[in-house]
Formats: C-alpha cells, sequence, structure tokens
C-alpha cells in the first residue's frame, strides 16, 4: 500500500512538473549618481553623489504546454519593497476555451493600458538611471509631466479578478472587478492576507475596456474606469471614459491619439470634476538607424468645489539615433502651468544620454538639467550612469 502510495505522489509531482514548465529570469539594475547640484541658495553649490539599487527581482512563469494556464510570480531580494506596498507581485491565469480568460491576483505593472507610445516605454528602463522621466523620482514638475498617459487608460494594477472574451477576431472584452479594494481603507501599503470591501464599493470601481484591431490598420480602445460614485454611500464620480486610436498604417510611423473624459459629480451644491477633460497624443517615426519619438499631453476644464482648476500643458521629444553598438538619445521636454488666476509657471529639461548593451548587460550614462518652476526656479543638474543586468 506505502509502495502504491509512494508511486502516486511521484506521478502526481512528475505531472505538476509537466505541467508547469516554470522559467525562471529576472533582472539586477543600480543608478550611480557621480555628481549632482543646483542652484538653490540654501544649498550654496554643494555637490552629492550616490548610489541605489533599482531593478533586483527574480520572476518565476509557468504555463502548460497548450498554453491554456499559466501565472508569474516576482521575487525580490531582501529588504526591497515595490512602489506598491507589501502586495505580493503575483498572478495566475486560466483559459478554459479560447474565447475566454481569466486572470486572478496582483499585477503591478498593470493589464491593457492603452498609451502605446506616451508612457513607460517612452524611455522604458532608462529612467531607472538616466533618464528624466515620471517614475525617475527627478522632478515633481506637473508641467511637462501632463505629457505621459494623459488621455489614455492606465489600466488596472490592483489586486483583483480580470475576465477577457474573445467574441471574434479582433475583438477583445476585459472585466476588471478590483476586490482587493478592502486594503486601501485604512493602510494603503499594508498587505494583511486579507482584502475586503463592500460588494457596492467593488462593483462601482468596475473597469470596462474594449480593444477592437484593425488589420495593418490599428487598434480602437473604448474604456470605462469606474471610481465609486455609482455606490450612494460613495461622494465620488462615477468614473472616467477614455476612447484612443492608436494608427500603424503608415510604414515607420506610429500615431497614439487618446481623450479621457471624468464625469462630473456634485457634493454639497458644489460641482466637482477633477479629472476634466485630458487629451493625449504620441508620435513614433523610425527610418533606418534614427528615430523620434513625441508625447503632447494636456489637462483642461477642471473643477473642484466650484474652483476652475490649472490647466496644464506639457511636451516631450525623444529624438535617437543607432551607432555602432551604441545608442544616444537626447530627451527634452517643457510643460506650462496656467492657473485660473495668477501667473503661468514653466517648468523644462534637457537629458542626452546613451546606451550600450552587450549580451546581458546594459550600460547607460547621461546628463541632467532640470528646472521645477515656480516663482524662483531652482536649476539642477546631474551627471549619473546605471546599468542592468539579466538573466
Amino acid at each position: 500500500m506505502r509502495k502504491l502510495i509512494a508511486v502516486s505522489v511521484v506521478l502526481a509531482l512528475l505531472s505538476v512538473a509537466a505541467f508547469a514548465q516554470p522559467s525562471i529570469g529576472g533582472s539586477l539594475g543600480a543608478k550611480v549618481t557621480i555628481i549632482q547640484s543646483d542652484t538653490a541658495d540654501t544649498t550654496d553649490g554643494q555637490l552629492w553623489s550616490g548610489i541605489k539599487f533599482n531593478n533586483r527581482h527574480v520572476n518565476v512563469t509557468y504555463s502548460n504546454s497548450d498554453g491554456t494556464a499559466g501565472g508569474l510570480v516576482r521575487l525580490y531580494a531582501a529588504g526591497a519593497k515595490g512602489y506598491w506596498g507589501d502586495l505580493p507581485f503575483a498572478f495566475g491565469w486560466w483559459k478554459p476555451i479560447p474565447q475566454l480568460r481569466v486572470q486572478i491576483g496582483h499585477n503591478p505593472d498593470g493589464d491593457f493600458g492603452a498609451a502605446q507610445i506616451t508612457g513607460w516605454g517612452f524611455n522604458a528602463e532608462a529612467q531607472d538611471s538616466v533618464a528624466i522621466d515620471q517614475d525617475s523620482g527627478d522632478s515633481p514638475a506637473r508641467g511637462w509631466s501632463a505629457a505621459r498617459r494623459n488621455g489614455f487608460y492606465g489600466g488596472f494594477g490592483e489586486f483583483g479578478v480580470a475576465l477577457s472574451v474573445y467574441p471574434m477576431d479582433g475583438l477583445t472584452v476585459n472585466i476588471v472587478l478590483p476586490f482587493g479594494l478592502g486594503r486601501n481603507e485604512n493602510e494603503p501599503n499594508r498587505y494583511n492576507g486579507w482584502s475586503g470591501a463592500r460588494v457596492e464599493e467593488v462593483f462601482s470601481k468596475v473597469h470596462l475596456n474594449v480593444v477592437f484591431a484593425l488589420p495593418d490598420v490599428g487598434a480602437l480602445r473604448v474604456t470605462f474606469q469606474g471610481t465609486g460614485g455609482l455606490d450612494d454611500d460613495i461622494t465620488a464620480s462615477a468614473g472616467n471614459v477614455y476612447a484612443s486610436f492608436y494608427l500603424t498604417a503608415i510604414e515607420g510611423l506610429g500615431l497614439d491619439l487618446g481623450v479621457g473624459l471624468g464625469i462630473p459629480y456634485k457634493d454639497n451644491d458644489q460641482n466637482y470634476n477633477p479629472e476634466g477633460v485630458g487629451i493625449g497624443l504620441g508620435v513614433r517615426y523610425v527610418a533606418g538607424d534614427f528615430g523620434i519619438k513625441a508625447r503632447f499631453g494636456t489637462k483642461v476644464l477642471r473643477e473642484v468645489a466650484g474652483a476652475k482648476q490649472d490647466t496644464i500643458i506639457g511636451l516631450v521629444f525623444l529624438p535617437y539615433y543607432n551607432f555602432s553598438g551604441l545608442t544616444g538619445y537626447l530627451n527634452a521636454g517643457f510643460g506650462i502651468v496656467i492657473p485660473e488666476n495668477g501667473d503661468q509657471t514653466v517648468d523644462w529639461f534637457i537629458n542626452p544620454y546613451i546606451r550600450k548593451s552587450v549580451s546581458a548587460f546594459t550600460f547607460y550614462a547621461g546628463f541632467k538639467l532640470w528646472s521645477d518652476g515656480g516663482d524662483d526656479p531652482i536649476t539642477r543638474w546631474a551627471i549619473p550612469i546605471g546599468f542592468n543586468a539579466y538573466f
């Protein structure tokens, strides 16, 4: 009997191993600031330097042999903590039939994001070390950062369930149910093993995303992102509506146009529409070794407690050229913040950098010069280098 049990266990383990087919990979990256300073009177021209780890994780991905089930678990080095807090970076998916995919878990990288040019991929991992971007931590400026993803649905990166339905060729319907909202009620970055909220709250924050792909032309994306206002106990907007079109019909050229609308609401007889209208445009052109990316974004017609909010405009350019084994970039942009009353402010940056890849190692070096604007603008500069090693 024991032998039969042992054989059964071995067979079960073998069947699990055959099903899982795990793949292990990861990345280690660091940023070194060789020298940095600014023109603030309080610093008196002092110089700084330092180092910071960025990527330091292992990915374990798995799927069965016929591609109908799988998942990902991301493990971080000791002492690491993700930007989302302590909640594990892990999810699994199942595709019981070709027309349906179910994903359960947490993917902080986000699912179904609409921005094809203007988002994270604009500078990609270079912003971990040498590129000024929204995730680089260099500048809180609101102006130029409006060019990133404004007007586009940002995707879902919380804890929950995502259903993807494929009713016909080219058409995808994604439904997101954010069951993990309960972890945000009192302690936003604490994971205690349980996430729960009232049913009304969860379903009032549902996401509905529809993607229609046109072969050799592009893709249309339309999204409703619930923000809680459908629940009578939550004073908030019912949600935001996004529509975008990514044009790929012209060889070497990509165009991505997006518009986002916040649904207004009232509280104590005062009008609210903090999202207002967002408009975004991304352009990418490639001709041989030369390429250029550009992004534009603006936020207008916003209102909080009856008060008109600032109009924000951002524009960023990224021309680049592939030399022999080396790619050079010129990342530059500016932004304008126009208040309803008062003077406008302008922020800007100039940021050339290079990237050199050798096998599974990428080296970066650059120069940063930027100003956050304001009444008494301060100019900052830095010389950073960085690397990413992959396995």
